[in-house]
């Protein structure tokens, strides 16, 4: 009788354990990197050094000693890209499309510009990411328009 006691009381105890395991969610262990919001241009050739960008969230002249705080351009080798900073606020609250005209200048004492590439009012789908891993913040929304895929169509 003795060692059937035994024999249940550890098996009982052997199923409890093992419930309690599953039950158990570890810490989350996250680092901590920051993210902004925004939404990036991608263009297929090298943007020109005298751009300027007329769009629905700001301005930017490449010829002007100060440029904008939201709108920053970035020329390598592989690839051209406009972003645009959108900060921190909401999902609800980001642009549903954007509108951009850009022109290119000559020289920065010419006033003529021609225009080099235009959207109107394109529509954007944000997705959402955590730099830091899943279910640590921040939690940051971007968009990206790859223009090679727009000339084609």
């Amino acid at each position: 009788m003795k060692r059937k006691i035994t024999f249940y009381s550890i098996l009982l105890f052997i199923t409890i354990s093992l419930s309690a395991c599953d039950s158990f969610d570890p810490p989350l262990m996250c680092t901590d990197i920051g993210c902004s919001d925004q939404i990036s241009i991608l263009f297929p050739e090298r943007l020109p050094e005298k751009l300027m960008i007329d769009s629905s969230l700001g301005s930017y002249d490449g010829c002007a000693d100060q440029q904008s705080q939201n709108i920053h351009v970035l020329r390598t080798v592989d690839y051209n890209l406009i972003s645009f900073d959108l900060g921190g606020s909401d999902i609800k609250d980001k642009p549903k499309g954007l509108s951009f005209t850009i022109k290119n200048r000559e020289s920065c004492q010419d006033e003529e510009s021609v225009i080099i590439y235009e959207l109107d009012d394109y529509p954007l789908s944000y997705r959402k990411f955590q730099p830091n891993g899943k279910g640590c913040s921040p939690t940051c929304y971007s968009a990206k328009i790859n223009m090679s895929e727009i000339l084609v169509e």
